[in-house]
């Protein structure tokens, strides 16, 4: 793994990069493993490529996350990604893009959060300089979500 994990009160997410072989039931099983070990999946992304895939997931707790992938023999990886909340409406996703562009950041790649812990759609965002990105848009008036708002029990959640 990349690091000790940061603060889980700093506005991101942790987002694992699991290397998995492109065999029918390999996702299957990493999922099962996971969830043996109660740990949630927030996010869900894969890429494939002919002889392998990399999933990328959100995954409560990353310390334990990290353990039970290692133990299972996953090779994995972890980077910090930005979680926005977005409004239900057309602009949505256009106001998170233009208010990184005039700041000259860019999106390397995005997916949807699965959990919704404010009853929010969540855009998450691989930034090349996160921690300028999550300045900007708390500017702009955008509310982000840190790793404790997916680890959190729903009635313990804080904006």
């Amino acid at each position: 793994m990349r690091s000790a994990f940061r603060k889980f009160d700093e506005p991101r997410v942790v987002q694992f990069s699991v290397f998995l072989k492109n065999r029918v039931g390999e996702l299957l099983e990493m999922i099962s493993k996971l969830s043996e070990a109660r740990i949630q999946i927030h996010g869900l992304s894969i890429w494939d490529a002919t002889d392998h895939a990399v999933v990328l997931i959100i995954l409560s707790d990353p310390p334990w996350a990290a353990k039970t992938l290692k133990e299972a023999g996953y090779i994995a990886s972890t980077n910090d990604l930005v979680a926005v909340e977005i409004d239900d409406n057309p602009d949505a996703v256009g106001g998170v893009c233009r208010a990184l562009l005039e700041a000259e950041i860019n999106i390397h790649y995005s997916y949807p959060l699965l959990s919704r812990p404010h009853s929010r759609a969540v855009l998450l965002l691989h930034v090349d300089d996160l921690p300028e990105a999550t300045t900007i848009l708390a500017r702009k008036g955008f509310h982000m979500l840190h790793q404790g708002h997916l680890d959190s029990a729903p009635d313990e959640q804080t904006n």
